[in-house]
């Protein structure tokens, strides 16, 4: 995704914008990461569910959401913004067995 909040933006969840782009479906919402300056505030929570996010938790000045992929370069180009990139999903762990 070039150009709007490109730097800020992880290189894997800019792919993932122009995959869904590709196939007209920009609408469909991505789970991301994102660090913030601080933690966040009511009137930055509020700009971003503006835009259809979705804040999940909230631990310092990270963040879990869901955003629309057309949404996420306009969230990445706030001031408040440091960096977002796609959730990982973990394997759950098995346990040790002796």
């Amino acid at each position: 995704v070039q150009g709007k909040g490109g730097g800020k933006i992880d290189p894997a969840l800019s792919i993932e914008i122009e995959r869904l782009k590709a196939d007209g479906r920009l609408d469909q919402e991505i789970e991301v990461l994102v660090r913030t300056r601080d933690e966040i505030a009511a009137q930055e929570r509020e700009a971003i569910e503006r835009r259809g996010g979705k804040i999940g938790a909230v631990l310092g000045d990270v963040l879990t959401a869901r955003i629309p992929a057309r949404s996420v370069p306009e969230i990445a180009e706030m001031e408040f913004v440091i960096h977002i990139e796609k959730s990982k999903k973990e394997r759950p762990r098995r346990p040790n067995r002796r």
